[in-house]
């Protein structure tokens, strides 16, 4: 059933500029094809799921084959995004042209052909794409091999050669980088801020490795230095030394503002770079340093497409807001939401599937803080749980806020019934599920806390060993960096309020 679970992804995260391209391409004038019944199951549903999708299908195409009209659904809307995606795309718009130029070659038109290769390696060459233009010189050089090299003399030969070792060496070296900087991020994902001299052996020996490829490489490049730069800001974040780590910051933005040509548009990796940064400053509790990079990400959203600008702008009101979520002033987190109810929330359907996500558990999140539950629940309700980012902490995180809200609200029936489907899920998929999911599950299924005070306290000191071990545990750090599941339990073993809580910590 993962294929349609796909497909149901992609019709949900349409555009209505996307939506209408696909009434026009796969929709009208084939409204009695099953796939097209599949699509418009999917899409007339509020939140589909794969088995009410196929019963759906059988009552109204008895004797069809529903894994055949899902295939064919699927095949079918990614022609035509992918078609959508011409002109918005640098590397798309490449690649397109690389198969064009196979396609011209197929059909005798050789010198076209070759021509549009070399006109990809230039573009290719211009924006930094070292993989795309080894691939266009690559082609280039087995279609004149196939020519018997009757349109090219020996020393243009040789360059040739020249330019694919060149692309060669400067793209194992980008790769060395890359690998260092991905174990740099894994090791700093399981075991956190270096606490042992073991870990401590572990981080430096990959910095001592990366400082040593960085003097060795023969040329400085952007892609190189963006590496570099990005992992010179992670181990200074990890080894606690975060005013460099901030500067290490500073210097990658100034490396795309003054490289022009490596800022796509829409500019994503730049994008990427400012949320990383964001990011480190949230978890150190550094909100002062925030504006530098909101400022640059405020600039960015002035001047790109109107989808882009959308989810840029669901990054800049989340960074606005977390200050006063983890500080537990939900007032002024309130006040936050308001500012952005015309420009973000009257629109929050067009944003992608994780924004979405993201802007629906935050908002639940404050509404929690002020006790507006039934608030929260009409949120959390909008919530898709998506099976590509179904076990992401985002989706976990919006699962456990569900049993929150039904907790608040005492409905147990569906408290109930929603914690057995989480423990479902651990042994039926393999999942590796966070100690915070085990005690928020466990809490919630408690029939009552204790009334007296003496109690209350007694209660609190009995699970003090497993939340200390639940906040020194690194790993556990993804769900409670979203939200404080942890101050959250003790505000009602407590009975005090969750910014009370919050502040205890």
């Amino acid at each position: 059933m993962e294929r349609i679970e796909s497909v149901i992804s992609l019709v949900k995260s349409l555009t209505k500029a996307e939506k209408k391209h696909v009434n026009l391409r796969i929709v009208q004038g084939h409204e009695n094809k099953d796939y097209v019944v599949v699509y418009r199951i999917i899409s007339s549903s509020a939140k589909p799921d794969a088995c009410h999708v196929k019963m759906e299908f059988i009552q109204a195409c008895p004797g069809s084959s529903f894994p055949v009209a899902v295939k064919h659904l699927y095949s079918r809307m990614l022609d035509v995004l992918s078609e959508l995606g011409k002109g918005k795309d640098r590397t798309h718009d490449l690649l397109s042209d690389i198969m064009k130029a196979r396609m011209l070659y197929e059909r005798s038109l050789y010198a076209e052909s070759l021509e549009l290769l070399a006109d990809v390696s230039e573009k290719a060459k211009e924006s930094g794409d070292l993989e795309i233009q080894l691939i266009a010189q690559k082609t280039d050089l087995e279609y004149r091999y196939q020519l018997n090299f009757s349109m090219i003399s020996e020393q243009e030969l040789f360059h040739k050669h020249f330019i694919i070792n060149d692309l060669l060496s400067r793209t194992r070296e980008i790769s060395e980088h890359s690998t260092l900087l991905n174990l740099l991020k894994y090791r700093m994902m399981h075991t956190g801020n270096i606490r042992t001299e073991e870990q401590k052996a572990s981080l430096n020996d990959l910095a001592i490795k990366e400082s040593g490829a960085i003097l060795a490489s023969s040329r400085t490049n952007f892609e190189l230095m963006r590496n570099h730069l990005m992992f010179q800001a992670s181990y200074l974040m990890g080894t606690g030394q975060y005013e460099d780590a901030l500067d290490a910051y500073k210097k990658l933005n100034d490396l795309f503002e003054n490289n022009p040509r490596s800022k796509l548009n829409p500019p994503i990796y730049y994008l990427s770079m400012l949320e990383g940064a964001l990011d480190s400053l949230r978890s150190m509790g550094d909100y002062a340093n925030m504006g530098y990079f909101l400022s640059r990400l405020e600039k960015i959203i002035q001047n790109t497409s109107q989808e882009f600008r959308l989810n840029a702008t669901c990054l800049m009101f989340q960074y606005r807001l977390f200050p006063f979520i983890d500080r537990g002033d939900f007032q002024k987190g309130a006040d936050i939401m308001e500012e952005y109810r015309d420009i973000l929330y009257s629109r929050y359907s067009e944003l992608s599937p994780l924004r979405k996500s993201e802007l629906i558990l935050y908002t639940a999140i404050v509404h929690i803080g002020r006790q507006e539950y039934k608030e929260a629940r009409a949120w959390i309700k909008n919530a898709n749980i998506d099976h590509n980012i179904r076990y992401t902490p985002v989706m976990k995180t919006i699962r456990l806020i569900e049993l929150i809200i039904y907790y608040e609200l005492g409905e147990k029936d569906i408290l109930q019934y929603e914690a057995r489907s989480i423990k479902r899920k651990f042994s039926s998929h393999n999942e590796n599920a966070f100690k915070t999911e085990k005690l928020i599950i466990s809490f919630v299924n408690r029939t009552e806390i204790p009334v007296k005070q003496k109690d209350r306290e007694e209660y609190m000191k009995s699970i003090a060993p497993k939340i200390a071990d639940i906040r020194r545990d690194k790993y556990e750090h993804q769900l409670l960096y979203l939200f404080d599941f942890i101050s959250w339990i003790k505000s009602k073993i407590l009975h005090i309020p969750l910014s009370q809580a919050i502040n205890l910590k």
